[in-house]
């Protein structure tokens, strides 16, 4: 499931996974992302959890810092995963993502 699409309950954990479009499964079904993955097999194996999928194309790590310091930590995740890095290295990117 993508960010903000999650169910809210008390009676699971909430994780979250926050990066790039690597994260978000661009060009993925959704079930095939590794937040969704991460979901069904934390499931499967008795732990109930919801894990919400925050990953935003062509982010980078400052764009992903800020989304959790100012929306994501508004969720209350238990655990937060960040799986960024690849397009910090991209200046094409950078350069769009630059602090103002």
């Amino acid at each position: 499931m993508k960010w903000r699409d999650h169910v809210e309950t008390t009676d699971v954990s909430c994780r979250a996974c926050g990066g790039e479009s690597s994260t978000f499964g661009q060009e993925s079904p959704d079930e095939q992302t590794y937040p969704a993955r991460l979901e069904a097999r934390l499931n499967a194996a008795g732990i109930p959890a919801e894990v919400i999928n925050a990953g935003f194309p062509a982010y980078v790590s400052l764009g992903i810092r800020n989304l959790i310091r100012h929306e994501l930590i508004h969720d209350q995740p238990d655990l937060i995963f960040i799986y960024t890095g690849f397009n910090d290295l991209n200046p094409f990117v950078h350069e769009q993502h630059k602090p103002t």
